[in-house]
């Protein structure tokens, strides 16, 4: 006998993990940044890490590892780091995906001698 799962299931499911991935990079944001997270509510972390990731993903960054870096950019350089002219090109361009943009964006960085 054949298992079926309703599409609401599956809807449930991938916002269970999507809630999940959003506790954990908001725990990242918290480990790496402290002191800028310290006195941030919890509520509104999370409410931080889902608009990095809405804003990732129309980029086409969506992997957790990537998604990571992209807070970090968020954080270092400013919420709108992707229209910097360092950024936008490569975040711009529809040849790349989502892990070579983001690898070409880390490489422009530690380039400047920031360590990721």
């Amino acid at each position: 006998m054949a298992m079926v799962i309703s599409s609401t299931q599956i809807t449930a499911f991938q916002n269970s993990i999507q809630e999940r991935f959003d506790h954990e990079l908001m725990e990242y944001a918290q480990r790496r940044f402290p002191t800028v997270f310290q006195a941030v509510a919890e509520s509104q972390l999370l409410a931080l890490v889902r608009q990095v990731r809405e804003t990732a993903n129309r980029f086409g960054v969506d992997r957790q590892d990537n998604l990571a870096t992209f807070l970090d950019f968020w954080v270092m350089y400013g919420a709108d780091f992707h229209a910097a002219s360092w950024a936008s090109d490569i975040l711009s361009c529809n040849e790349l995906h989502g892990p070579d943009k983001m690898a070409v964006l880390r490489s422009r960085v530690e380039a400047t001698g920031v360590t990721l």
